[in-house]
This record gives structure tokens, C-alpha cells and sequence, in this order.
């Protein structure tokens, strides 16, 4: 027991002497807190004029998809258009069809009842 007695028991040291440094270097308490608001500050004075800028840039991609978005259904319209000529162009059906559809024209003989709501 005494030899664990002998342990536990410590002397204060001198701190001169002492093994565990505490001297912080450059970096103590005050310096952290000031580069830390530094670079606070700095990231400040880069993102505020950048942002209304980024907004901008958001706004102009969002009119650029809706522009895309408008192109394509122009181009599908513009293709069924095309569909349209083709067929009216090549085939007598449809054609007829269409001019049935979209006013008073027959054939000789034939007898058309409109029905009126």
C-alpha cells in the first residue's frame, strides 16, 4: 500500500518546469476571436455583392427553360401542322373529311341535315 500511497501523492510542480506547455503561441484566445471575426467579415464582403447578382442569374435561367419550353411546344405544333399539309395534300379522305366538317360542302345527291342545338 505504501507504494500506492507513494503514487497518488503528487508534489505541485514549478510551472517552469512543468511538461504541459501552456503557452498558446500566436493563435491565444484574442487572436482566434479576431481572425475568426476577420474572416467572417470577409466572406461578408464577397457574398453581399454577389448576391443580387445570383439572383439575376437565377432569374435569366429561369427565363431561358421557359423560352426552351416554349420552343418545343412551337416545334410540335409546327410538326402537327406539317402532319396537316401532308395529309391534306396526299390524302382525298381526310381531305373530304375536313371539308365536311368544317362547312356546307357535299356531294351531288347527297342531302345534309344540320342540327341545330
Amino acid at each position: 500500500m505504501s507504494r500506492r500511497q507513494k503514487k497518488s501523492v503528487k508534489a505541485p510542480r514549478d510551472p517552469e518546469f512543468c511538461r504541459e506547455s501552456h503557452h498558446k503561441g500566436l493563435f491565444g484566445k484574442a487572436t482566434g476571436v479576431v481572425f475568426g471575426v476577420f474572416v467572417i467579415v470577409l466572406a461578408m464582403a464577397v457574398i453581399v455583392p454577389i448576391a443580387p447578382e445570383y439572383q439575376k442569374l437565377r432569374a435569366i435561367e429561369a427565363e431561358h427553360t421557359n423560352a426552351i419550353e416554349e420552343e418545343e411546344a412551337l416545334n410540335r405544333k409546327r410538326r402537327q401542322y406539317e402532319l396537316e399539309v401532308d395529309a391534306l395534300a396526299s390524302n382525298q379522305d381526310y381531305l373530304e373529311a375536313r371539308a365536311r366538317d368544317r362547312g356546307p360542302y357535299y356531294r351531288p345527291g347527297e342531302s345534309v341535315i344540320k342540327i341545330s342545338e
